[in-house]
């Protein structure tokens, strides 16, 4: 039996809360990595203020720290390796492919929170598949997701299974921009004026779905976090897309709203983030609808991530005031040990049982 030896790649917000559930759970951080001069050469609990040091140094140098890091580990039986990353960097996978392929390529199993990494099959479907034969030439496992794993995801499945017919799903599920960097914020239109958000964001999602496939595939058209979620659910339930679109409708404030992230006042009447909807159709009639509401929030604001199958019967979920960025990073530590027993290649959890919990350390490791 053996404790994961995981690097961290991105050392920013939410490795904070994923070192230290790592380490709550036992697993070994052998070595970090991030861009930033200010942090690189300094010890990774003073950067996530942990409150003591890891005696692990952030690094710039990836491919230095990911042939160096997990010293000599061989292959098991089924050729998979000691051998771990989380990348909690940007939020597109033709962004984050290039770390994802220096992964793959050394046999590195990999968890992303990169939010289109939950299933690029629809959009990102070119870069998939080259980390896909990276992954399975190296028997590394690659995947991606953090929170829409169980809640925009397997819990859905679920519920699924206690309705006889469905003819509609249709979600809602909000979130504060601010909890999860610049890179989600900018995504989400934060502090944009409405004719900027209207140009950079609404207009390019006006498209048909072919015309959507072919720009998301090229990095043209950015998916919003909607648009990845219908597909899983759609590959997970069995049904067959035959149309979607996705929409950008910005979000407003009527009083001035300082956002941490972007390090400034959004003023009012500029948008503080977005509805990203997705309307998906299935040959097999059920209509797939998500709304996902990603905005700086004002002092009022709370998350939300609620759920409607319409069906024989009809079902819902509420999930009131969520922990959305500690479910997240829970979720992401819980599913390491899942990736070592997976099949190699990119898989998207679809493919997998929903994540397990891990009540205590001495559970949380791998055999050969």
């Amino acid at each position: 039996m053996k404790k994961i030896k995981v690097v961290q790649i991105g050392c920013g917000n939410m490795a904070k809360m994923i070192v230290a559930y790592a380490l709550d759970k036992g697993a070994q951080i052998v070595g970090a990595v991030d861009n930033r001069p200010g942090i690189i050469g300094r010890d990774l609990g003073d950067v996530l203020d942990l409150g003591r040091q890891l005696g692990v140094i952030v690094s710039g140098d990836l491919a230095a720290t990911l042939d160096t890091a997990y010293g000599h580990e061989s292959p098991n039986a089924q050729g998979k390796s000691n051998k771990f990353a989380i990348v909690t960097t940007t939020s597109l996978v033709n962004q984050v492919g290039g770390i994802l392929k220096e992964c793959a390529a050394r046999g590195i199993n990999t968890y992303t929170t990169c939010e289109e990494a939950h299933y690029p099959w629809m959009s990102a479907v070119t870069m998939a598949r080259e980390i896909d034969a990276l992954a399975k030439a190296n028997g590394a496992t690659i995947t991606g997701g953090g929170y829409q794993d169980v809640f925009w995801g397997h819990e859905i499945v679920t519920l699924a299974g206690a309705c006889q017919q469905i003819s509609k799903i249709h979600g809602e599920s909000r979130y504060n921009v601010d909890h999860y960097g610049i890179a989600l914020a900018l995504i989400h239109g934060a502090g944009f004026t409405a004719a900027e958000f209207e140009e950079k964001i609404a207009a390019p999602s006006r498209k048909t779905y072919q015309e959507f496939l072919v720009g998301m595939d090229q990095g043209t058209i950015e998916p919003g976090y909607s648009w990845t979620v219908n597909g899983w659910l759609a590959s997970r339930l069995g049904l067959t897309i035959i149309d979607q679109i996705q929409e950008c409708i910005p979000t407003f404030a009527p009083v001035d709203l300082y956002s941490a992230t972007l390090g400034r006042t959004i003023k009012a009447g500029d948008a503080t983030g977005m509805i990203g909807r997705a309307t998906t159709k299935t040959a097999e009639g059920v209509e797939i609808v998500f709304d996902a509401i990603g905005s700086v929030y004002g002092p009022e604001d709370k998350d939300f991530n609620n759920w409607r199958i319409f069906g024989v019967p009809d079902c819902n979920v509420v999930n009131a005031e969520p922990a959305t960025p500690e479910h997240t990073c829970a979720t992401v530590v819980n599913r390491l040990i899942d990736l070592y027993q997976a099949p190699a290649g990119y898989v998207t959890t679809d493919k997998l049982a929903p994540p397990r919990f891990f009540a205590t350390a001495d559970r949380y490791v791998i055999a050969d």
